[in-house]
């Protein structure tokens, strides 16, 4: 009898180590999860083609040296020459101005729009920051850009796209709440009230000089590079927090001219930080204020 009971006690335990063991493989062998990004912010290249074959309208924006573009690019988007936009920025072109430029591209409010590059960059980070700050809530970026869709068997053309420019004329209304301007920043940090400062630039351009409390993130930290793509919410909020940033707090970002910056506050967005503003002057303004600028 004794025999049996140890039998049968052995036999249990032994299923519940074969249990233990089966479950510690699924923990070990299940992907590491991370939340999503927030909706309406990031556009995967798997959902992009499945938007276009079901005939879902969508403004298709390349920012790629118009080379590339002409060399092939997402059937129906259109190029813009991203200087060109910086520039008309920087020199304070008003909401009708801006109104008629992104209506031509059958830009509107209400439009959905996505922006791409070769990867995750600059140049279409400002293009999406602008589209934001005069208003085109729908704006999102392309995760990985060209890179990512041409691995998702996307199609390719090179025929010029003929964009549905808007109807009406439009006047759009900048959203100030994503800027921050020199004098604002040089008032706030008198008054010891200013955000956290994130430096974006590379470490050697910052410690050739910097805005005074600044903090040192490279922008290039927050892409992957083998694919282009920005990284999880989670790895972008260890980033963050590893650099000494609360993500939690009021933040402002900056680098030469807002470019870099640009991709830093879409870093924040897809982190849930609260309402990070973007120093478009950056270190070319700060640097040439030389009599209020410390």
């Amino acid at each position: 009898v004794l025999q049996v009971l140890k039998f049968r006690h052995l036999q249990k335990l032994l299923r519940l180590l074969k249990l233990s063991l089966a479950l510690g493989f699924l923990v070990l062998s299940e992907p590491a999860r991370s939340a999503d990004y927030p909706a309406g912010l990031v556009t995967e290249a798997e959902a992009l083609l499945e938007n276009l074959n079901d005939g879902t309208e969508i403004v298709l924006i390349d920012t790629r040296p118009q080379r590339a573009y002409e060399k092939g690019h997402i059937p129906g988007a259109v190029w813009i020459d991203v200087g060109e936009w910086k520039a008309a920025f920087e020199s304070g072109e008003d909401g009708s101005t801006w109104g008629a430029r992104l209506g031509a591209l059958g830009v509107t409010p209400e439009a959905r729009v996505v922006v791409y590059d070769d990867g995750f960059s600059p140049r279409a980070a400002r293009s999406w920051w602008l589209l934001r700050y005069w208003g085109i809530t729908q704006a999102t970026i392309l995760n990985g850009g060209w890179q990512a869709w041409t691995e998702a068997s996307g199609m390719i053309s090179q025929d010029p796209p003929t964009p549905t420019a808007a109807s009406t004329a439009q006047s759009l209304s900048p959203v100030e709440s994503r800027l921050l301007v020199g004098d604002q920043l040089r008032s706030l940090l008198a008054d010891n009230g200013a955000p956290q400062l994130v430096d974006v630039r590379s470490e050697r351009e910052f410690f050739q000089g910097s805005v005074p409390g600044a903090i040192n993130l490279d922008w290039n930290d927050l892409v992957d590079k083998e694919t282009g793509k920005l990284l999880t919410p989670d790895a972008l909020r260890q980033k963050f927090v590893d650099a000494g940033i609360d993500p939690n707090r009021p933040i402002a970002t900056y680098c030469r001219t807002g470019g870099r910056a640009s991709v830093s506050a879409f870093a924040l967005e897809a982190i849930g930080s609260p309402g990070p503003k973007n120093y478009c002057g950056g270190w070319t303004e700060w640097s040439a204020a030389q009599d209020s600028a410390p």
